[in-house]
């Protein structure tokens, strides 16, 4: 019996539902990691970590009390993308 992956529809422009499928995707490739051993767990805990805040930062930036806090938490869910596609930032003093 051959198995088959399922196809995914045509790339969603709303940023919403693309963070979303980021996230899942985030989290099946971190099961994957977290079966490596302790240390791959470790990031990988990390990494799914950064993928759904980036998502709840947008969905929550949308409530925003002001356009000032809007652009915050944009500022927020982007720096969670970037820490999950580069690495986590470090300070000078770590």
């Amino acid at each position: 019996m051959e198995h088959t992956l399922p196809t995914r529809p045509p790339k969603p422009y709303d940023i919403r539902e693309r963070l979303l499928l980021f996230a899942c995707d985030v989290v099946r490739v971190a099961q994957e990691l977290h079966r490596r051993g302790p240390i791959a767990g470790a990031l990988s805990l990390q990494l799914v970590e950064a993928a759904v805040n980036a998502a709840s930062n947008l969905e929550e930036g949308d409530d925003g009390s002001s356009r000032r806090d809007f652009h915050a938490k944009d500022r927020i869910a982007l720096r969670e993308i970037k820490e999950v596609s580069h690495g986590p930032r470090r300070s000078p003093n770590q």
